[in-house]
């Protein structure tokens, strides 16, 4: 695996991961 590669995907699940607490703590209301 290429660096770029392995960072894309270590950002990514880092993303997902955040974005699913958010969404855990706080429930999509405001939309």
């Amino acid at each position: 695996m290429s660096a770029t590669s392995a960072a894309s995907m270590s950002a990514m699940s880092a993303m997902s991961m955040m974005s699913s607490r958010l969404y855990r703590y706080r429930p999509v209301e405001t939309r």
